[in-house]
């Protein structure tokens, strides 16, 4: 209702409360982007399972993972208040990774963590079996990769909407071979 724009990944959800005073999401899981309305006066607030953030005008991206929380700055001021560290404020174009112990570190990326807004996964050097866990996210049932394939390098910007379409382009540039035992287990292993 305040202009603000929230967008959802795959497997997430939020809790938003708001009143006269303030604005408030809670991730609850998964993955969030948000793009705070900068013409409203209240802060905003967000409350996560490593700790809590205040932006006013910012944009941001939150990501639950086996570390903690990814957290990426667009724009906008962002301050971080971790549960068991000082505060610190997330400076634009700042991507971090965020320990539930509270401390953060600057996070290296194989890809744009933003492409899933623009319906895209855009990746560079991202493992195999890296780049599967993230387009399993987008696709139902079983997809894995063996072992043997998980270490080579994808590089490029695949359109979420067409998961099959991607799984060929793999096949294509990469020496694999996918096997299907139904559509939805699907196995990719060594040609």
């Amino acid at each position: 209702s305040d202009g603000s724009r929230v967008r959802l990944n795959t497997a997430s959800a939020i809790d938003l409360r708001y009143s006269v005073e303030q604005r408030r999401l809670t991730l609850l899981r998964g993955e969030v982007s948000l793009d705070s309305n900068a013409n409203d006066n209240r802060p905003f607030s967000i409350d996560t399972r490593v700790g809590g953030l205040v932006t006013q005008g910012g944009q941001l991206l939150l990501r639950e993972n086996a570390q903690g929380l990814l957290l990426a700055v667009r724009q906008g001021d962002v301050t971080l208040f971790p549960d068991t560290a000082a505060e610190h404020r997330v400076k634009p174009g700042e991507v971090l990774q965020v320990a539930m112990a509270g401390d953060y570190q600057a996070a290296t990326l194989h890809g744009d963590p933003w492409a899933w807004t623009d319906g895209v996964l855009s990746v560079q050097q991202m493992p195999l079996g890296e780049f599967v866990d993230e387009l399993s996210r987008y696709r139902p049932g079983v997809l894995r990769c063996a072992p043997e394939v998980a270490g080579l390098a994808v590089s490029g910007t695949y359109q979420l909407d067409d998961t099959e379409q991607i799984l060929l382009l793999l096949a294509r540039s990469l020496p694999v071979r996918i096997d299907y035992r139904t559509r939805f287990w699907v196995s990719i292993g060594a040609a």
